[in-house]
């Protein structure tokens, strides 16, 4: 949610909410990857800004802060 403070974001995956998200995130962003596996892959679909919500929050999820050292898993 870019529009509240702070500014959230929430990844899905094939329209499944994911446990992470990223809090605190500046105005203007961008993403990288690191594809560790040999031979793997990942392709982005889209992009969207939407007008509202559509994270419900998933049991277990973590918040981490955008700008700080995140735990390995």
């Amino acid at each position: 949610n870019m529009t509240c403070r702070p500014r959230r974001l929430t990844f899905f995956v094939d329209d499944v909410e994911q446990k992470q998200y990223i809090i605190n995130i500046p105005e203007a962003i961008r993403f990288w990857s690191f594809i560790q596996v040999p031979n793997s892959s990942f392709r982005v679909t889209r992009f969207e800004r939407r007008s509202s919500s559509s994270a419900h929050g998933v049991t277990g999820s973590i918040g981490l802060e955008w700008g700080k050292e995140w735990p390995e898993e």
